[in-house]
């Protein structure tokens, strides 16, 4: 049973939290969290992802103001399972987690980057249901909607 727990800390210390632990590697997608930060325009949300006890990855929620649609959004970002936890099964129920907890707040579309080279988290994102809406850089902009 894995158990997703909300990380209670201001932003700036869950960043310097993260990356200062050795247990965590790298986390991907991290230059949305430096893009939302530099503009002070969000909420957000860390969780870290336990199982018995030891955690075995993170990801955030983040809801922003987007300026030239004039519109809050949801976005998923920072999504990471370590790397002894890959390949059993963790990314698709952290996903399917992060999902349930934006349908709890009734966000009805959330939004993700994808790394165009990370073949796994794409095929990972499509099976649960996300779509490809956009390019930027080396990204895929992905979305989901909830019904």
């Amino acid at each position: 049973m894995i158990e997703f727990i909300k990380y209670n800390n201001t932003y700036k210390e869950i960043v310097k939290g993260i990356y200062n632990k050795e247990t965590l590697d790298k986390f991907t997608n991290s230059g949305i969290y430096i893009y939302v930060y530099i503009l002070g325009l969000f909420k957000s949300s860390i969780y870290l992802v336990v199982h018995n006890q030891e955690l075995i990855g993170t990801i955030a929620i983040i809801r922003k103001f987007n300026i030239r649609k004039l519109k809050k959004e949801t976005w998923i970002a920072g999504v990471h399972i370590l790397q002894k936890f890959r390949r059993q099964s963790y990314g698709t129920k952290l996903m399917l987690l992060s999902l349930n907890e934006c349908e709890k707040n009734r966000y009805k579309i959330v939004n993700l980057y994808v790394d165009k080279d990370n073949i796994a988290a794409y095929r990972l994102y499509e099976k649960i249901g996300f779509t490809i809406t956009g390019t930027y850089k080396s990204y895929w902009k992905m979305h989901y909607i909830i019904n």
